[in-house]
């Protein structure tokens, strides 16, 4: 036998006679045998079968009592039954599209001895919801985007990268084929749910490959209703977490930023495709959204066994979480208040309404440790001292007095992954110490409210350092305690909300700004634009990315905040970065860097950009990186890589011909590091940019106007021209850092030294 078909059953319904027909007249070339498992159906499928397999002659039924189904091990049990060398899943309701849907999963399973098992396609039923419909196949589309078949080629990415592992070991059985011989060496684990994924993943672990069947193609899709979403969503999550260690929703502040981008994405999804009341496609977008996300959350936090607590009520679920996290205790306290004060609304009418609309909806809602952007007693202070500040001058005879090694204190705000700027302050920090001696303690702003221990705070801080910014950037010191910092000569702020509590500092020697971009300019008219700009003005010694801020801010050229200042430029390391001489030799299309929620970063722009080269040049292949693919599923025909870690850049960099890196302010570091890896640059022709051009080689080095047709006019000229023959000159961190290092011991009163 040299196929078999396994399908599992329970009150199927009358839909499955479809099913089950369409699997029985499958054309193949050989020949195949089909088993069906019924777990005590009490709707008529059972008494269905029997009479089914009395007319066939490879109809094949057995009957197990509900209680004995397991998804890994029911399935492990039709193939003990079987005999075919591969081995076919299909769930009930998952209907082929037409005859050739066998033959072409089994071959592209027995195409290749390496390939362990094939998941093929699923289209989504035509009755179903639009929004099902682009999940499905945005879902599906991912996998031709990419080698086919895949294994482990990169294992400190798979040990390091978790979205790398997810994408490694996704298989799915409710269209899938496996190979015995692999089958006989690594069973289905006896699992509730997700059988399929923990055996993709032990056999890629095991060296195995594992393929796609873009043509081998199911109806298969579900409308759920907002519960049914939830009780999916948490059953989902909860063996995600207990079978590979994810937590698919990582925090309350991850899971309102979902929220907030799934909501709007499908809303404007609707848009297009739904006539009627707007507030209709609202509450189609929050209902379904808020479902499947409180389900992944919940899933990785409630005690097993409370599970059930949840849909009978509110109050019961919050019992049940585990109690570990302040956001836990921050739910049961609104529950607690909404009894006291009849609802949860006056309550935030209180004292706590700032701190929570701040906490949830700004930046650090990235973190449940932090609470806010800069206190109230700082902002005070700041316009009780008279500006511009001339501490720094006032305390020259201090300095002079000072004979002890330098310290430097940074006061940073909390870092998350791809935080660029945070790569900076790390790298500048570790040649500073290199190169003069200079010892770095990274200080937070917020500081933390957690009832963590600072020990073990601090460990956890530090191996988030590590994981994002690698070993080489990430041994600085974290301290909590914020009496150390009178222990410091030098503070440096790092952001304009950091700025403010280093101003009411009395014990510093020096104080420095570690300026990254014009942070005035990323928001409208209002109180964080004043307050962000009243900060150039605090007097602190500036240190500045690039030759831009100095001319923006009015460091030079007569202007009213004229003052000794240092600035360096962005280089990229080149141990990190370089040219992958297999992908670069057949660089294609073109890589958009993409951030919603940055505004310089301009996204509609892009947006239209993306659309008016796929409506002129569809021949040209479109990326997007710096944005969860889930956030950009409207995109169609793209091909996104999501946030990435350092390590995973340089691949992904040496890919393309061109990426669009657009900036309304300051340059970033991105720049640098696609240039340094052998790919050409189209920034937007603006006043910011020209001035950093002379930095970069003009053949590595583009600009446009902020427009999309002129973008897409310069990504075409560029795909069509001859790469560059020279390679790429690039500022290099050492040297620069040396600059960086020089202007601090000049501000602080000493010789400059010679590293």
């Amino acid at each position: 036998m040299f196929a078999s078909i396994i399908i599992p059953t329970k009150n199927a319904g009358p839909e499955f006679s479809k099913v089950l027909e369409t699997v029985l007249h499958q054309e193949a070339p050989w020949d195949y045998e089909v088993l069906v498992i019924d777990s005590g159906s009490s709707d008529g499928t059972w008494e269905f079968l029997e009479q089914k397999e009395k007319g066939s002659g490879r109809l094949t039924t057995l009957q197990i009592p509900p209680e004995a189904f397991r998804h890994g091990a029911t399935r492990n049990l039709g193939v003990e039954k079987t005999r075919g060398e591969f081995v076919v899943f299909l769930t009930q309701d998952a209907l082929p599209v037409d005859e050739t849907w066998l033959r072409k999963l089994v071959d592209t399973c027995a195409a290749d001895e390496t390939i362990a098992g094939v998941f093929g396609k699923h289209l989504a039923y035509p009755t179903a919801s639009k929004l099902v419909q682009r999940d499905l196949e945005l879902h599906f589309q991912r996998f031709t985007q990419g080698p086919n078949p895949v294994r482990l080629d990169d294992p400190e990415r798979y040990q390091q990268d978790e979205e790398y592992r997810k994408f490694l070991h996704f298989f799915s059985n409710n269209n899938s084929c496996i190979r015995r011989s692999v089958w006989e060496k690594f069973p289905f684990p006896s699992v509730n749910f997700a059988e399929d994924q923990a055996w993709a993943k032990s056999i890629i672990e095991a060296g195995y490959s594992k393929a796609y069947a873009d043509s081998a193609v199911v109806f298969h899709s579900h409308d759920y209703s907002p519960l049914e979403t939830l009780k999916r969503s948490y059953d989902e999550s909860r063996s995600f977490y207990e079978i590979f260690g994810y937590r698919l929703i990582k925090s309350q502040g991850a899971f309102l930023g979902h929220l907030r981008h799934r909501v709007a994405t499908d809303f404007r999804y609707l848009e297009r495709d739904e006539p009627g009341p707007a507030l209709h496609r609202l509450g189609k977008a929050v209902s379904r959204n808020l479902a499947m996300l409180t389900g992944y959350y919940l899933g990785s936090r409630v005690k097993k066994g409370g599970a059930s607590s949840w849909f009978l009520s509110l109050d019961q679920s919050v019992k049940r979480l585990s109690l570990e996290t302040p956001g836990a205790k921050r739910i049961q306290k609104l529950l607690q208040k909404r009894r006291e004060h009849g609802g949860v609304l006056p309550y935030l009418r209180g004292r706590r309404t700032h701190q929570l609309i701040t906490h949830w909806s700004y930046g650090k809602a990235q973190h449940e440790k932090f609470e806010r952007d800069v206190s109230n007693q700082d902002v005070i202070a700041s316009f009780q001292i008279k500006l511009p500040g001339n501490y720094n001058a006032i305390h020259e005879a201090r300095r002079r007095q000072y004979q002890d090694d330098l310290t430097l204190a940074w006061v940073i705000p909390y870092f998350v992954k791809g935080g660029g700027g945070h790569f900076n302050i790390f790298r500048c920090q570790k040649y500073l110490e290199e190169l003069f001696g200079i010892k770095s303690t990274n200080f937070f702003y917020p500081s933390p409210q957690s009832s963590t221990s600072s020990e073990t705070l601090t460990r956890e801080l530090r191996a988030m350092a590590k994981r994002y910014y690698g070993s080489d950037y990430s041994q600085t010191p974290f301290e909590l305690d914020w009496e150390k910092l009178a222990n410091f000569p030098i503070v440096m702020a790092t952001g304009w909300n950091t700025a403010y509590p280093v101003l009411t500092l009395d014990k510093a020697l020096l104080k420095s700004y570690f300026i990254q971009d014009y942070e005035a300019d990323f928001y409208p008219p209002g109180a964080k634009r004043l307050l962000a700009e009243r900060t150039y003005d605090f007097g602190y010694f500036p240190i500045c990315a690039g030759n831009w801020l100095p001319k923006k801010i009015g460091y030079i050229d007569g202007k009213k905040r004229e003052q000794a200042h240092a600035w360096y430029a962005l280089g990229a390391d080149p141990s990190h970065y370089y040219p992958e001489p297999a992908l670069a030799a057949s660089r294609r299309g073109v890589c958009f860097y993409l951030r919603s929620f940055t505004e310089r970063r301009g996204f509609e722009l892009s947006l239209a950009a993306i659309q008016l080269l796929q409506e002129k040049h569809p021949e040209i292949p479109i990326s997007t990186i710096g944005m969860p693919e889930s956030e950009l599923s409207f995109l169609k025909n793209c091909h996104h890589y999501g946030v990435r870690q350092i390590h995973e850049l340089r691949g992904i960099y040496s890919r393309h011909h061109v990426y669009v890196t657009p900036s309304f302010t300051n340059y970033s570091l991105l720049p640098a590091e696609i240039i340094a890896c052998g790919g050409r640059v189209i920034d937007l022709d603006l006043e910011c940019n020209r001035t950093v051009r002379a930095l970069f080689p003009a053949e590595y080095h583009f600009l446009a106007k902020a427009s999309p047709i002129d973008i897409v006019d310069k990504i075409q000229s560029i795909v069509k021209a001859p790469p560059p023959k020279s390679a790429p000159k690039l500022p290099d961190w050492k040297s620069q850092y040396e600059k960086v290092g020089q202007a601090l011991l000049q501000a602080f009163g000493r010789e400059p030294k010679s590293s």
